[in-house]
């Protein structure tokens, strides 16, 4: 819920002629002010990072239903290793 209820992104960092970092939404709203550059950047990525996470929970959690299901169906180990190989090179590209 928080994330939905966060700005959307991309969030934007601007350093002005005096070093001051500033964080913005897309419509311009201004988040934070007077920031490091590292806690700038870090925020600005955060959506897309918790985002990514919770896909990848997502899909570790399907994959742990699918195996216990495989488990279920008396699958041999050989089978569902394969199974998880086959799982984890889609993930790897």
């Amino acid at each position: 819920d928080r994330l939905e209820a966060a700005s959307p992104g991309p969030w934007d960092t601007t350093v002005d002629s005096e070093g001051l970092v500033t964080l913005t939404s897309p419509n311009h709203e201004i988040l934070a002010t007077n920031i490091s550059v590292e806690d700038a950047w870090f925020a600005s990525h955060s959506r897309e990072d918790i985002e990514g996470l919770i896909n990848e929970v997502l899909d570790l959690r399907r994959l742990i239903f699918d195996v216990h299901v495989l488990l279920g169906e008396n699958e041999t180990s050989g089978n569902i290793m394969s199974y998880i190989e086959s799982f984890m090179r889609e993930r790897v590209g």
